[in-house]
């Protein structure tokens, strides 16, 4: 990987960033983490694919496979920095639908989701081959994420097909509980 730092202005503004992935399957929804020095109060990020955002710490999904390169300029005042970042991120192509593991409260990860009944739907979500009440909480908890297509695509998780996560999915779970 090949980075690139240009500071303009006082040169206590340093950008800088950090991914959760780099590199995966698409679809590949990656948290971009702003760890720039010198408390900045503007951010423009460019996801190498022509798409931008001003969020501090934006989450981006990467749909078609290729690698990208990231800018992330911040500024404060009249000072701006920019870090570049090439060939940050991998995106490969996925013969299977991808989820991300979902975070275990306890710390780090649960197993990534998978789909014990075959019907192509990922209802346990803590990744131990059953359906019980903890892949329930899972599903509580990161209902939002479920539904904005942070640990995969949202149909792999819409136990009712209305097309998006939301409460009844959970119920619905719930009642797959053996």
């Amino acid at each position: 990987m090949f980075e690139i730092n240009i500071t303009t202005g006082h040169p206590a503004i340093q950008a800088n960033f950090t991914a959760n992935f780099t590199s995966g399957p698409a679809p590949l929804t990656v948290q971009f983490n702003d760890i720039s020095a010198g408390n900045p109060t503007s951010w423009v990020w460019n996801f190498g694919d022509g798409t931008k955002s001003t969020d501090q710490h934006p989450i981006y999904t990467y749909t078609a496979a290729g690698n990208y390169t990231i800018d992330l300029t911040v500024a404060i005042a009249n000072e701006t920095a920019t870090r570049t970042k090439m060939d940050f991120i991998t995106v490969t192509m996925a013969e299977h639908p991808i989820v991300q593991p979902f975070p275990n409260p306890s710390g780090g990860y649960f197993l990534p989701p998978t789909d014990p009944n075959g019907d192509g739907l990922y209802e346990d979500l803590d990744g131990n081959g059953w359906i019980g009440f903890n892949d329930v909480v899972v599903y509580f908890n990161n209902l939002d994420a479920i539904d904005s297509g942070l640990h995969g695509q949202v149909t792999l998780f819409d136990f009712d097909g209305n097309g998006w996560a939301g409460f009844n999915d959970i119920v619905l779970l719930y009642e797959m509980i053996v």
